[in-house]
């Protein structure tokens, strides 16, 4: 990589937007699951979803938080990515000293609830909502799960992204 392309990702990456104040409550309520003195971590990058689910990682944070106090593994466990993928919540972490696979199938089984119940919650609102697919242009595919509501605005957006690739096309 040449050195102005590196200065120019340096200072790219230096720019740091402020999280949401939701996903800083988060980080706050449950400190112990996070690891804010690693460059890359969650409190430092953010959260790669919509407001929508809040309450859903909220209770999955408290969830784990708890399976981790009754069990007496307190910060073992340390969350290392929260995102939307293919349309669904993905909670992403990794233990420290644990070597028990019952206790990690019990983690795993929370995070994988969290993601089913997202399949059928709006990532915008929170409300009852579905899976929607989007592959309008055939190198991507967009998956999203929307309620009714931004729905219709999704298909709206995505109709007038649609007729101006086709009036790109055209030319």
């Amino acid at each position: 990589m040449s050195d102005i392309k590196k200065n120019n990702w340096q200072k790219f990456r230096a720019q740091k937007k402020p999280l949401p104040k939701w996903q800083t409550d988060i980080f706050d309520k449950y400190p112990t699951l996070f690891n804010s003195n690693k460059k890359y971590s969650v409190p430092s990058t953010g959260m790669e979803c919509r407001k929508g689910w809040q309450y859903l990682i909220d209770h999955t944070l408290s969830n784990l938080y708890n399976t981790m106090r009754i069990d007496g593994r307190n910060m073992e466990i340390e969350i290392t990515q929260i995102k939307q993928k293919y349309g669904e919540l993905r909670i992403y972490f990794s233990l420290n000293k644990l070597r028990d696979q019952k206790f990690l199938h019990i983690l795993q089984k929370i995070t994988q609830q969290a993601s089913e119940s997202s399949r059928q919650m709006c990532e915008v609102c929170g409300y009852n909502g579905e899976l929607l697919c989007d592959q309008t242009d055939p190198k991507q595919l967009y998956v999203q799960t929307l309620c009714d509501k931004h729905r219709s605005i999704y298909n709206i957006i995505f109709s007038i992204k649609s007729f101006w690739n086709k009036l790109w096309r055209i030319k």
